[in-house]
C-alpha cells in the first residue's frame, strides 16, 4: 500500500502499548459495549472506522469480467506484503491497464499496489 510498512506500524504500536495506551479492535459500540461505558472506563479515546462493504456502481458493463472491488483486489497483496506465503496473486495488475473509481486511502492503495505490481497505465476517477 502506499502507507507505513507492517513493521514500521508495528513498532509504533508496541511504542504506544508500553506506554500504557490500550487498543480494542473490532468492537462495536452499541453492541459489545455501551457509549456510556466508552467514556466512563478511558481517559481519552480515538475511534478509528471504515467502510467494510463496497459501494457498487449500477452502471452498465459492471458484471463484465475484470471488474473488481478494491478490497477484493487488496487483500492478497497484503498478506503477501505482511509476509504470508503466498505463491499466486488471484488478481495482478502486471501488465494491464488499470482503471480505479473512487478515492481515498482504498484508491491511493489500488494505485499504489498497481504501480508496484508493474500495470501498463492507471487512471483514477474521485
Amino acid at each position: 500500500t502506499m502507507k507505513l510498512s507492517k513493521k514500521v506500524v508495528q513498532r509504533r504500536l508496541d511504542l504506544m502499548a508500553a506506554e500504557g495506551i490500550q487498543f480494542k479492535t473490532g468492537v462495536n459500540i452499541g453492541k459489545d459495549v455501551t457509549a456510556q461505558e466508552v467514556k466512563d472506563d478511558s481517559d481519552a479515546m480515538l475511534l478509528c472506522m471504515g467502510a467494510t462493504w463496497p459501494r457498487d456502481l449500477p452502471i452498465e458493463g459492471r458484471s463484465l469480467e475484470g471488474i473488481h472491488f478494491a478490497m477484493e483486489f487488496l487483500q492478497t497483496w497484503q498478506q503477501k506484503q505482511h509476509g504470508d506465503a503466498i505463491d499466486h496473486l488471484p488478481l495482478s495488475a502486471k501488465g494491464l491497464d488499470v482503471l480505479v473509481i473512487g478515492g481515498g486511502d482504498t484508491g491511493c492503495d489500488c494505485i499504489g499496489t498497481s504501480l508496484r505490481q508493474g500495470a501498463n497505465s492507471i487512471t483514477t476517477f474521485e
